[in-house]
Protein backbone atom coordinates (compact mmCIF):
# COMPACT_ATOMS: atom_id res chain seq x y z
CA UNK A 1 0.00 0.00 0.00
CA UNK A 2 0.89 3.81 -0.63
CA UNK A 3 -0.32 6.98 0.14
CA UNK A 4 0.94 10.39 -0.08
CA UNK A 5 3.87 11.66 -2.13
CA UNK A 6 4.22 11.99 -5.94
CA UNK A 7 1.99 10.04 -8.19
CA UNK A 8 3.76 6.78 -9.33
CA UNK A 9 4.12 6.60 -13.69
CA UNK A 10 3.76 3.56 -15.54
CA UNK A 11 4.39 3.52 -19.68
CA UNK A 12 3.07 0.89 -21.72
CA UNK A 13 3.09 0.23 -25.17
CA UNK A 14 1.99 -3.43 -27.01
CA UNK A 15 0.62 -3.85 -30.05
CA UNK A 16 -2.56 -1.22 -31.01
CA UNK A 17 -1.80 0.22 -27.73
CA UNK A 18 0.03 2.57 -25.82
CA UNK A 19 -0.74 5.00 -22.51
CA UNK A 20 0.96 6.71 -20.29
CA UNK A 21 -0.73 6.58 -16.40
CA UNK A 22 -0.12 8.69 -13.24
CA UNK A 23 -1.76 7.62 -10.00
CA UNK A 24 -1.88 6.47 -6.60
CA UNK A 25 -2.50 3.75 -4.98
CA UNK A 26 -3.48 3.06 -1.52
CA UNK A 27 -5.39 -0.26 0.22
CA UNK A 28 -5.70 -2.19 -3.33
CA UNK A 29 -7.68 1.52 -4.55
CA UNK A 30 -5.96 3.23 -7.12
CA UNK A 31 -6.67 7.02 -8.20
CA UNK A 32 -5.59 7.59 -12.18
CA UNK A 33 -4.95 11.34 -12.10
CA UNK A 34 -3.62 11.05 -16.23
CA UNK A 35 -4.29 8.16 -18.39
CA UNK A 36 -3.05 9.24 -21.62
CA UNK A 37 -2.23 7.72 -24.82
CA UNK A 38 -3.99 5.36 -28.21
CA UNK A 39 -5.79 2.42 -28.83
CA UNK A 40 -5.54 1.74 -32.47
CA UNK A 41 -6.33 4.89 -34.27
CA UNK A 42 -8.15 6.53 -31.34
CA UNK A 43 -6.47 9.21 -28.99
CA UNK A 44 -7.56 9.26 -25.57
CA UNK A 45 -7.16 11.35 -22.75
CA UNK A 46 -8.89 10.44 -19.29
CA UNK A 47 -8.81 10.41 -15.59
CA UNK A 48 -10.49 7.94 -12.98
CA UNK A 49 -10.00 4.97 -10.18
CA UNK A 50 -9.89 1.48 -9.92
CA UNK A 51 -11.43 -0.29 -6.90
CA UNK A 52 -10.00 -3.96 -5.44
CA UNK A 53 -7.21 -4.34 -7.99
CA UNK A 54 -6.63 -7.72 -6.33
CA UNK A 55 -9.74 -9.01 -6.11
CA UNK A 56 -11.99 -10.84 -8.55
CA UNK A 57 -14.77 -8.29 -7.81
CA UNK A 58 -12.67 -5.57 -9.99
CA UNK A 59 -14.28 -2.22 -10.81
CA UNK A 60 -13.56 1.40 -11.98
CA UNK A 61 -14.57 4.59 -13.79
CA UNK A 62 -12.97 6.61 -15.95
CA UNK A 63 -14.19 9.79 -17.90
CA UNK A 64 -12.48 12.23 -19.99
CA UNK A 65 -12.35 12.77 -23.93
CA UNK A 66 -11.13 10.64 -27.06
CA UNK A 67 -10.30 12.09 -30.99
CA UNK A 68 -9.15 10.47 -34.03
CA UNK A 69 -8.14 11.80 -37.39
CA UNK A 70 -11.05 10.09 -39.39
CA UNK A 71 -7.81 9.84 -42.52
CA UNK A 72 -6.95 6.81 -40.49
CA UNK A 73 -9.76 4.68 -41.35
CA UNK A 74 -9.53 5.00 -44.86
CA UNK A 75 -8.54 1.38 -45.98
CA UNK A 76 -10.06 -0.06 -42.73
CA UNK A 77 -12.83 -2.82 -42.50
CA UNK A 78 -15.47 0.62 -42.31
CA UNK A 79 -13.95 2.61 -45.36
CA UNK A 80 -12.07 1.33 -48.63
CA UNK A 81 -8.87 3.08 -49.46
CA UNK A 82 -10.45 5.58 -51.60
CA UNK A 83 -12.48 6.46 -49.65
CA UNK A 84 -11.16 10.54 -48.99
CA UNK A 85 -12.30 10.38 -45.62
CA UNK A 86 -11.38 13.35 -44.09
CA UNK A 87 -12.56 15.12 -40.46
CA UNK A 88 -11.85 14.87 -37.35
CA UNK A 89 -14.02 12.69 -34.08
CA UNK A 90 -14.18 14.09 -30.56
CA UNK A 91 -15.76 12.30 -28.28
CA UNK A 92 -16.35 13.08 -24.33
CA UNK A 93 -16.78 9.98 -22.79
CA UNK A 94 -17.61 7.68 -19.58
CA UNK A 95 -16.69 4.36 -19.12
CA UNK A 96 -17.31 1.75 -16.38
CA UNK A 97 -15.87 -1.38 -16.15
CA UNK A 98 -16.19 -4.81 -13.57
CA UNK A 99 -14.68 -8.25 -13.27
CA UNK A 100 -11.32 -9.72 -13.45
CA UNK A 101 -11.78 -12.61 -16.22
CA UNK A 102 -15.46 -11.81 -17.52
CA UNK A 103 -14.96 -8.61 -17.88
CA UNK A 104 -17.88 -6.33 -18.18
CA UNK A 105 -17.57 -2.82 -20.26
CA UNK A 106 -20.10 -0.02 -20.63
CA UNK A 107 -19.30 3.17 -22.05
CA UNK A 108 -21.75 6.25 -23.30
CA UNK A 109 -20.46 10.10 -24.05
CA UNK A 110 -21.60 12.38 -26.83
CA UNK A 111 -19.00 12.97 -30.21
CA UNK A 112 -18.75 15.68 -33.00
CA UNK A 113 -17.39 15.02 -36.46
CA UNK A 114 -16.03 18.18 -37.83
CA UNK A 115 -14.32 18.84 -41.51
CA UNK A 116 -15.96 15.55 -42.39
CA UNK A 117 -15.50 14.94 -46.18
CA UNK A 118 -15.71 11.59 -48.00
CA UNK A 119 -14.73 11.23 -51.33
CA UNK A 120 -14.58 15.31 -51.83
CA UNK A 121 -18.14 16.08 -50.50
CA UNK A 122 -18.36 18.02 -47.58
CA UNK A 123 -20.59 16.87 -44.84
CA UNK A 124 -19.86 19.68 -42.71
CA UNK A 125 -20.60 19.28 -38.50
CA UNK A 126 -22.62 15.73 -37.16
CA UNK A 127 -23.23 15.43 -33.56
CA UNK A 128 -24.79 13.17 -31.24
CA UNK A 129 -25.14 10.88 -28.64
CA UNK A 130 -23.09 7.11 -28.59
CA UNK A 131 -23.20 4.43 -25.99
CA UNK A 132 -21.09 0.54 -25.70
CA UNK A 133 -22.31 -2.25 -24.23
CA UNK A 134 -22.38 -6.03 -24.73
CA UNK A 135 -20.03 -5.49 -27.26
CA UNK A 136 -22.38 -3.48 -29.45
CA UNK A 137 -21.32 0.54 -30.79
CA UNK A 138 -24.81 2.39 -31.32
CA UNK A 139 -25.58 5.61 -31.84
CA UNK A 140 -29.16 5.62 -31.45
CA UNK A 141 -29.23 9.82 -32.84
CA UNK A 142 -27.20 11.68 -35.10
CA UNK A 143 -28.11 15.47 -36.22
CA UNK A 144 -26.04 17.34 -38.38
CA UNK A 145 -26.10 19.84 -41.28
CA UNK A 146 -25.23 19.06 -45.13
CA UNK A 147 -25.33 21.22 -48.42
CA UNK A 148 -27.47 24.10 -46.99
CA UNK A 149 -29.86 20.71 -45.45
CA UNK A 150 -30.18 18.90 -42.35
CA UNK A 151 -28.73 15.20 -41.87
CA UNK A 152 -30.00 12.70 -38.91
CA UNK A 153 -29.60 9.55 -38.49
CA UNK A 154 -28.81 6.11 -35.90
CA UNK A 155 -26.09 3.54 -36.08
CA UNK A 156 -25.60 0.23 -34.41
CA UNK A 157 -22.48 -2.30 -34.79
CA UNK A 158 -20.98 -5.34 -33.15
CA UNK A 159 -17.61 -4.73 -32.38
CA UNK A 160 -17.22 -8.07 -31.31
CA UNK A 161 -18.25 -10.03 -34.29
CA UNK A 162 -15.27 -10.59 -36.47
CA UNK A 163 -17.20 -9.32 -39.91
CA UNK A 164 -18.91 -5.88 -38.04
CA UNK A 165 -22.81 -6.63 -38.28
CA UNK A 166 -24.13 -3.50 -38.29
CA UNK A 167 -27.41 -1.36 -39.10
CA UNK A 168 -28.28 1.82 -40.39
CA UNK A 169 -30.95 4.52 -41.17
CA UNK A 170 -30.42 7.60 -42.66
CA UNK A 171 -32.13 10.77 -42.81
CA UNK A 172 -31.53 13.76 -45.51
CA UNK A 173 -33.96 16.76 -45.60
CA UNK A 174 -33.62 19.35 -48.13
CA UNK A 175 -29.97 19.60 -49.87
CA UNK A 176 -29.25 21.95 -52.26
CA UNK A 177 -28.47 19.79 -55.13
CA UNK A 178 -26.13 22.36 -57.10
CA UNK A 179 -23.49 22.47 -54.30
CA UNK A 180 -23.45 18.85 -54.08
CA UNK A 181 -22.98 18.15 -57.74
CA UNK A 182 -20.69 20.89 -58.13
CA UNK A 183 -18.21 18.78 -55.18
CA UNK A 184 -18.95 15.66 -57.45
CA UNK A 185 -17.11 17.49 -60.18
CA UNK A 186 -20.19 17.97 -62.68
CA UNK A 187 -19.78 21.21 -64.73
CA UNK A 188 -23.35 21.70 -65.77
CA UNK A 189 -26.04 24.38 -63.90
CA UNK A 190 -27.94 21.83 -62.49
CA UNK A 191 -30.30 22.62 -58.99
CA UNK A 192 -32.37 21.48 -56.85
CA UNK A 193 -33.46 20.40 -53.27
CA UNK A 194 -32.99 16.92 -52.59
CA UNK A 195 -34.09 14.50 -49.47
CA UNK A 196 -33.28 11.07 -48.71
CA UNK A 197 -34.71 8.18 -46.79
CA UNK A 198 -32.18 5.30 -46.54
CA UNK A 199 -32.24 1.93 -44.21
CA UNK A 200 -29.33 -0.32 -44.77
CA UNK A 201 -27.88 -3.54 -42.61
CA UNK A 202 -24.98 -5.56 -43.63
CA UNK A 203 -21.15 -6.48 -42.59
CA UNK A 204 -18.66 -3.32 -42.27
CA UNK A 205 -15.75 -5.36 -43.50
CA UNK A 206 -17.51 -6.57 -46.80
CA UNK A 207 -19.99 -3.87 -48.41
CA UNK A 208 -20.93 -6.28 -50.92
CA UNK A 209 -23.08 -7.50 -48.03
CA UNK A 210 -25.31 -4.35 -47.65
CA UNK A 211 -29.26 -4.32 -48.50
CA UNK A 212 -31.66 -2.21 -47.29
CA UNK A 213 -34.51 0.00 -48.86
CA UNK A 214 -34.50 3.77 -49.58
CA UNK A 215 -36.64 6.58 -51.66
CA UNK A 216 -35.50 9.54 -52.79
CA UNK A 217 -37.03 12.99 -54.11
CA UNK A 218 -35.72 16.04 -55.77
CA UNK A 219 -38.11 19.12 -56.04
CA UNK A 220 -37.92 22.88 -57.54
CA UNK A 221 -35.07 21.51 -59.80
CA UNK A 222 -34.01 21.58 -63.46
CA UNK A 223 -32.26 18.78 -64.28
CA UNK A 224 -31.70 18.58 -67.77
CA UNK A 225 -28.31 19.35 -67.81
CA UNK A 226 -27.47 16.20 -66.00
CA UNK A 227 -24.84 14.77 -68.25
CA UNK A 228 -26.32 11.39 -68.53
CA UNK A 229 -30.15 12.67 -68.64
CA UNK A 230 -29.05 14.91 -71.81
CA UNK A 231 -29.15 12.55 -74.82
CA UNK A 232 -32.47 11.57 -73.18
CA UNK A 233 -33.70 14.85 -72.70
CA UNK A 234 -32.16 15.80 -76.19
CA UNK A 235 -34.07 12.59 -78.29
CA UNK A 236 -37.34 13.27 -76.58
CA UNK A 237 -37.29 16.98 -77.59
CA UNK A 238 -36.79 15.55 -81.62
CA UNK A 239 -39.27 13.13 -81.16
CA UNK A 240 -41.59 15.91 -80.36
CA UNK A 241 -40.72 18.71 -83.02
CA UNK A 242 -41.73 15.87 -85.47
CA UNK A 243 -45.13 16.48 -84.56
CA UNK A 244 -45.30 19.55 -83.13
CA UNK A 245 -43.02 22.53 -84.83
CA UNK A 246 -42.80 24.67 -82.32
CA UNK A 247 -42.39 22.73 -79.44
CA UNK A 248 -40.81 24.22 -76.01
CA UNK A 249 -37.50 22.60 -74.96
CA UNK A 250 -37.79 19.78 -72.49
CA UNK A 251 -36.89 20.38 -68.95
CA UNK A 252 -37.55 18.30 -66.01
CA UNK A 253 -38.41 19.92 -62.75
CA UNK A 254 -38.73 17.02 -60.11
CA UNK A 255 -37.55 13.31 -59.81
CA UNK A 256 -38.46 10.62 -57.32
CA UNK A 257 -37.80 6.39 -56.59
CA UNK A 258 -37.91 3.86 -54.16
CA UNK A 259 -35.45 1.26 -54.39
CA UNK A 260 -33.85 -1.43 -53.08
CA UNK A 261 -30.08 -2.92 -52.19
CA UNK A 262 -29.64 -6.45 -52.48
CA UNK A 263 -27.04 -8.76 -54.56
CA UNK A 264 -24.60 -5.85 -54.75
CA UNK A 265 -27.61 -3.29 -56.58
CA UNK A 266 -29.33 -0.51 -56.46
CA UNK A 267 -32.87 -1.58 -58.06
CA UNK A 268 -36.05 0.87 -58.82
CA UNK A 269 -39.21 -0.29 -60.57
CA UNK A 270 -40.55 3.12 -60.64
CA UNK A 271 -37.96 5.96 -61.06
CA UNK A 272 -39.93 8.76 -61.92
CA UNK A 273 -38.84 12.60 -63.99
CA UNK A 274 -41.44 14.96 -63.84
CA UNK A 275 -41.47 18.60 -66.06
CA UNK A 276 -43.89 21.12 -67.14
CA UNK A 277 -45.36 18.85 -70.12
CA UNK A 278 -43.05 15.78 -70.38
CA UNK A 279 -43.85 12.10 -67.75
CA UNK A 280 -40.57 10.08 -67.97
CA UNK A 281 -40.57 6.37 -66.20
CA UNK A 282 -38.27 4.18 -65.58
CA UNK A 283 -37.19 0.31 -63.86
CA UNK A 284 -34.01 -0.58 -63.89
CA UNK A 285 -30.37 -0.82 -61.37
CA UNK A 286 -27.46 0.48 -61.02
CA UNK A 287 -24.20 -2.01 -59.54
CA UNK A 288 -21.83 -1.88 -57.13
CA UNK A 289 -19.19 -1.25 -59.86
CA UNK A 290 -20.94 1.48 -61.92
CA UNK A 291 -23.09 -0.54 -64.22
CA UNK A 292 -26.26 0.54 -65.32
CA UNK A 293 -29.26 -1.15 -67.33
CA UNK A 294 -32.49 0.96 -67.11
CA UNK A 295 -36.00 0.79 -69.47
CA UNK A 296 -37.46 4.24 -70.07
CA UNK A 297 -40.71 5.36 -71.41
CA UNK A 298 -41.57 8.68 -72.02
CA UNK A 299 -45.08 10.09 -72.29
CA UNK A 300 -47.36 13.38 -71.80
CA UNK A 301 -48.51 14.80 -69.14
CA UNK A 302 -52.34 16.06 -69.12
CA UNK A 303 -52.71 19.94 -69.59
CA UNK A 304 -51.99 22.43 -66.82
CA UNK A 305 -55.06 24.42 -65.79
CA UNK A 306 -55.82 27.45 -67.29
CA UNK A 307 -53.76 26.26 -70.59
CA UNK A 308 -54.22 28.01 -73.98
CA UNK A 309 -55.53 25.42 -76.85
CA UNK A 310 -54.88 24.82 -79.68
CA UNK A 311 -54.64 22.15 -82.56
CA UNK A 312 -51.06 20.83 -80.90
CA UNK A 313 -52.11 20.76 -77.49
CA UNK A 314 -55.73 19.09 -78.78
CA UNK A 315 -53.55 16.24 -80.18
CA UNK A 316 -51.42 16.23 -77.76
CA UNK A 317 -54.42 15.35 -75.04
CA UNK A 318 -55.41 12.87 -77.46
CA UNK A 319 -52.22 11.11 -77.38
CA UNK A 320 -52.63 11.08 -73.33
CA UNK A 321 -56.48 9.86 -73.63
CA UNK A 322 -55.44 6.84 -75.84
CA UNK A 323 -52.75 6.11 -73.19
CA UNK A 324 -50.10 6.31 -75.60
CA UNK A 325 -46.01 7.47 -75.10
CA UNK A 326 -44.03 9.59 -77.59
CA UNK A 327 -40.99 7.18 -77.11
CA UNK A 328 -38.78 4.57 -75.48
CA UNK A 329 -35.01 4.15 -74.50
CA UNK A 330 -32.51 1.88 -72.71
CA UNK A 331 -29.48 2.81 -70.81
CA UNK A 332 -26.90 0.47 -70.42
CA UNK A 333 -23.02 0.90 -69.88
CA UNK A 334 -21.79 2.57 -66.84
CA UNK A 335 -21.97 5.96 -65.22
CA UNK A 336 -18.69 7.18 -66.65
CA UNK A 337 -20.22 5.50 -70.31
CA UNK A 338 -23.53 5.73 -70.40
CA UNK A 339 -25.13 4.13 -74.17
CA UNK A 340 -28.10 5.16 -74.98
CA UNK A 341 -30.70 3.24 -77.59
CA UNK A 342 -33.58 5.09 -78.39
CA UNK A 343 -37.11 3.92 -79.69
CA UNK A 344 -39.27 7.19 -80.69
CA UNK A 345 -42.58 7.79 -82.16
CA UNK A 346 -46.11 6.78 -81.02
CA UNK A 347 -46.88 3.48 -80.15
Amino acid sequence: SRSGGSPEVLILRSGNLGFRAAFTAENGDIVVESLRGALARIRFDLKGEIKNIFSKDIRGSFNGTCESDLRELNGTGFFPTDAGLKGTLTASTYLDFSGMTDTVITAWGTMSLSGLEIKGLDINEISGKFSFEEGRFSVPLLNGFLYDGSVSGRFLVDVIEQDLPFAASLNINNINYRKLMEDLGVEEQIYGSLSLELDLKGYAKNPDTAEGTGEIMIAEADLGPMPILTPLLGDIYSGIEIMFSDADPVTINEAYADFIIENRKIRTDNLTFLGDSIAVTSKGYLDFDGKVDFYFENQFLPPSPGRRENWQTGIRDAIISLGRSIGRARLRGTLNEPRWEFDYGPS
